[in-house]
Order: C-alpha cells, then sequence, then structure tokens
C-alpha cells in the first residue's frame, strides 16, 4: 500500500502485546524485559498509522498493519520523549494500567499539537465501549432493540466489519467532551440511568466484564446498583490518568 508519507517514528512496545513475541508474564523488570519495534507513520491524508515489524519474518519484508488513526490536521513532525511537567508525570511503574506509552507527540504545520498515547487490548475496548456508548444519541437508542443496540455500541462487532482499522484510534478530545465534568455521571446515563431503565442489565453486564478486563478485579461483583457505582468510581479514576492532558 502506497503512501505519500510525511515522518516515521519508532517506539518499542513489549514483546507481550504481540502473538509473535515471547512473554514476560513471569517478571517485573522493565529493563530485562523484550521489545518489540512498533512504526508510527503519518500521511499527507492525515493518517496516523501504526505499522508492527515481526521478529521472525523469514523471506517477507512488509510491516503488520496494527492501527490507524484519522486525525483532524496532517502530522508533519513525531517525537518521543518526556515531556509532561512534575505534576501531571506519572511516577516510575506508575503508569496508568493499559498505558504502554504516552509519551508521543505529533505536531502539524498549523502548530497544532496532538499528544498521542499507545493502549493494551485491554484498554481499547474500555474506552471504545465507553465512546460508542456515550456518543449515542437518546434517539438512536430508543430506535434500536436493546440487542441490536449492544451490538452496535460493542468493539468487537464495530471491527469486525472494517477492512481498514480505524476503530483502534480513540478521540480523547471527543470521549471528554462526552463525559463533561461529571464522567460519573455520564456512564451512568449511558447504561441506564437510574439502574431500572429496560435493557441496562445488558449493557452492564458487558460494561463490567470490560471494566474487569481492563483495570482488573478482587471479586466478582454482581451488576447491582451500589457494585456499579463501585466499578464506574474505579473507571472514572482510571479515566482521569489516561485523559490527563500533556499541559
Amino acid at each position: 500500500m502506497a503512501r505519500n508519507a510525511c515522518h516515521v517514528l519508532e517506539v518499542h512496545i513489549p514483546f507481550d502485546e504481540f502473538s509473535d513475541g515471547p512473554s514476560n508474564a513471569g517478571g517485573s523488570d522493565q529493563d530485562a524485559m523484550a521489545f518489540a519495534p512498533l512504526l508510527l507513520v503519518s500521511d499527507k491524508a492525515s493518517t496516523l498509522t501504526g505499522l508492527h515489524i515481526p521478529q521472525k519474518r523469514g523471506q517477507r519484508n512488509d510491516a503488520v498493519h496494527v492501527f490507524e488513526a484519522i486525525l483532524p490536521r496532517c502530522i508533519t513532525r513525531l517525537r518521543h520523549g518526556s515531556v509532561r511537567p512534575p505534576w501531571r508525570t506519572s511516577p516510575p511503574g506508575m503508569r496508568p494500567l493499559g498505558v504502554i506509552d504516552a509519551d508521543i507527540l505529533g505536531s502539524a504545520s498549523d502548530g497544532s499539537v496532538f499528544a498521542i498515547s499507545i493502549l493494551d487490548e485491554h484498554a481499547w475496548r474500555l474506552l471504545r465501549y465507553l465512546l460508542n456508548m456515550c456518543r449515542q444519541a437518546e434517539p438512536v437508542r430508543s430506535s434500536l432493540s436493546e440487542s441490536d443496540y449492544s451490538k452496535e455500541i460493542d468493539p468487537d462487532a464495530e471491527t469486525a466489519y472494517l477492512k481498514r482499522k480505524e476503530a483502534y484510534h480513540i478521540d480523547g478530545d471527543q470521549l471528554s467532551r462526552l463525559l463533561k465534568e461529571d464522567p460519573r455521571a455520564a456512564i451512568l446515563d449511558a447504561l441506564g440511568g437510574d439502574g431500572k431503565a429496560e435493557g441496562m442489565k445488558e449493557r452492564c453486564l458487558r460494561f463490567k466484564e470490560l471494566a474487569e478486563a481492563a483495570l482488573g478485579s478482587e471479586e466478582d461483583l454482581q451488576c447491582t446498583g451500589e457494585n456499579m457505582l463501585y466499578l464506574i468510581n474505579k473507571v472514572e479514576e482510571w479515566l482521569q490518568q489516561v485523559l490527563m492532558p500533556v499541559f
């Protein structure tokens, strides 16, 4: 696939994020962890693409297309490094769960700056579900059965029909606007409000499944009002870290 590339940045991702690399599940020493190269390629069509270079390629010289983001501006420069001020920098080893790399910046010719984070699969699923659920207007919810609506917003169902991998891009600005100043209330409303709304159980079960996969769970919580509020509070705290602005 030919591209009019503007800039290429190589970052290194833990092997655990790709199926062709050795697992490091038994160790926690980051210095000893093996990393695989991931190329971030920006082009003139305002697209940012992630390309993974397999370690065992044989005679192949191509890269694996991992994700693709459609941005509002064409990124002309990509940089990697610690750019956050101390009060917005996570302590060593305390990066938010699911965030593989949050130290990538892209700039456009008009002066726009983009903060780019690379997420693991579980964090992406949860964020994509929240984004899809919160941006669906009430008329859309009302026009579909609960089963159809749940399929409409499910990240797995969404990616199944896409040849290109735009679904793997989470627009943090859009998600922040949808969650507004009270993420807890916005999530609860998207799940069904007071918990008595028809069809809330199916959405809650899927939300619970994705949240526990991304954040971990100490116990098997039932989808009751009190337990859901506890889980929503955990997700809200996590979102504040993941969506924290750079400047």
